[in-house]
């Protein structure tokens, strides 16, 4: 997916040291967390998906309308 669809989708820009950043999400205690600048290949970028309780990624997203499709159903049930 492209920087362009993740920033559409609502994440927001962290910017860490010297130039690099990445983006996050988060839902109701849930973390989504792209990949980092430096680690983009092309314009390929990743979501991670961070499981509670052990703080590691469980799911990667490459599709943006996958993506959304959960973004909206979380953000729709939550309570």
């Amino acid at each position: 997916m492209t920087e362009a669809a993740i920033k559409k989708l609502g994440f927001q820009k962290v910017k860490t040291e010297d130039d690099l950043y990445y983006y996050s999400y988060s839902i109701a205690g849930m973390d989504f967390f792209s990949v980092g600048n430096d680690q983009v290949e092309g314009k390929d970028w990743y979501i991670e998906f961070i499981c509670p309780g052990t703080h590691q990624a469980g799911i990667r997203f490459y599709n943006s309308r996958d993506l959304k499709s959960v973004i909206t159903i979380l953000e729709r049930n939550k309570i």
